[in-house]
């Protein structure tokens, strides 16, 4: 089974609080984890910490809609 997602919060409490209640239920899958990626921290250390927990890579491709 594979699950991924991107989660985009438009607060950082909230963005914390959603991590705090995903943990719990991803550490019953298999595979990478969750990270938690906010504005204005060091990005040096946002890399460690992904280098670290290895999230599973997002793979997005453009689509169109045709108006109907």
């Amino acid at each position: 089974m594979q699950v991924g997602a991107l989660v985009v919060s438009p607060t950082r409490e909230l963005a914390r609080q959603i991590l705090d209640v995903a943990v719990p239920f991803l550490a019953q899958l298999p595979g990478p984890g969750a990270l938690l990626l906010v504005g204005g921290s060091d990005p040096s250390v946002d890399l460690a910490l992904f280098l670290e927990v290895r999230p599973a890579p997002l793979r997005c491709r453009r689509s169109r809609a045709d108006p109907g």
